[in-house]
C-alpha cells in the first residue's frame, strides 16, 4: 500500500508536521489546505479521526508539536484503522451470492422466504444454495417414496419452504464436518434475521431434530398457495 503525506494540526489549528499513512481513502485529500481554509482546520487528520488528535493535543497544550510520542499516537490510530479496513475487506470478500439455480428454486416462494434467503446469503461464512423451493405433488410423492420426505402435504407444495444446502467444492453436500459447520453457520445467521425481521420461519432440525436444510414459513398455509396464484381466498383454496 503506497504511503501518502497528511498534514497534522494541533487543537488550535496550528500546523505541526506532515506524517505518512498507508490507507484511509481520501484522507490525504481532506488534509490539504484550501484557499478559504489555509490551515485546513476542518479537514485535518484530527477531524477525520473523530477528534482523537484534539484529545491528545490537550495533554501537551502549546508544546504539542514538540512531543513526538503524541504524533506516534496518531500514527498508531491510523494503523489500527487501516487494520480494521483490511479486516472488513477480508470479511466482505467471504460473502457469497445466490446462483442461477438458487434463484430458479426461489421462484414462486413466499416473499418473506425470498427476502430471508436473499439476506442470509450475504451474512454466512460458508457458501450454500437453495436446493429446493416450490415442489409439484409429483416431485413430493417421489421424495416420500425414497424416504427423503415424510409427508405428501409438504410446505414446499405451497411455496412456503426452502431447503438450504451447503455448496462445497462445486457440489451440494449434506454430510461431513464441513457440511455440519455450514449448517450451523446457516442456523446462527438465520436466527439472527428471524429475530430482527420477526419472520415466522422455522428450521426442521431445530423443530423435530432432523432435516437440517429445511426452513418453512408457518401459519400461512391457509392463505398462500403458489399453485393457486400466491395469496388466495381460503374458500377457494379448500372448497
Amino acid at each position: 500500500m503506497s504511503k501518502q503525506q497528511v498534514a497534522i494540526y494541533n487543537g488550535e489549528g496550528d500546523f505541526v508536521r506532515f506524517m505518512e499513512y498507508g490507507g484511509l481513502p481520501d484522507l490525504a485529500e481532506k488534509a490539504k489546505p484550501t484557499a478559504k481554509d489555509p490551515m485546513n482546520t476542518k479537514g485535518s487528520i484530527r477531524t477525520v479521526l473523530g477528534g482523537e488528535v484534539d484529545e491528545a493535543a490537550s495533554q501537551f497544550g502549546d508544546n504539542f508539536d514538540s512531543h513526538v510520542e503524541n504524533v506516534g499516537l496518531v500514527q498508531q490510530r491510523v494503523n489500527e484503522l487501516n487494520d480494521e479496513l483490511s479486516t472488513a475487506g477480508a470479511v466482505h470478500a467471504q460473502r457469497f451470492r445466490l446462483g442461477k439455480r438458487s434463484k430458479r428454486e426461489l421462484e414462486g416462494v413466499h416473499p418473506d422466504l425470498l427476502a430471508f434467503a436473499t439476506e442470509l446469503i450475504t451474512r454466512t461464512d460458508y457458501d450454500w444454495g437453495v436446493f429446493d423451493g416450490v415442489r409439484t405433488p409429483r416431485e413430493q410423492a417421489k421424495l416420500v417414496a425414497r424416504g427423503v420426505s415424510k409427508t405428501n402435504n409438504s410446505y414446499h407444495l405451497y411455496g412456503l419452504a426452502v431447503d438450504l444446502v451447503p455448496y462445497i467444492n462445486g457440489k451440494y453436500v449434506w454430510e461431513g464436518a464441513d457440511a455440519q459447520a455450514c449448517f450451523a453457520d446457516i442456523r446462527k445467521h438465520a436466527l439472527d434475521i428471524i429475530s430482527e425481521q420477526g419472520y415466522d420461519i422455522h428450521n426442521g432440525f431445530l423443530e423435530w431434530g432432523w432435516d437440517e436444510p429445511h426452513w418453512q414459513l408457518t401459519g400461512l398455509r391457509d392463505i398462500y398457495d403458489v399453485r393457486l396464484g400466491g395469496f388466495i381466498d381460503t374458500d377457494i383454496a379448500y372448497a
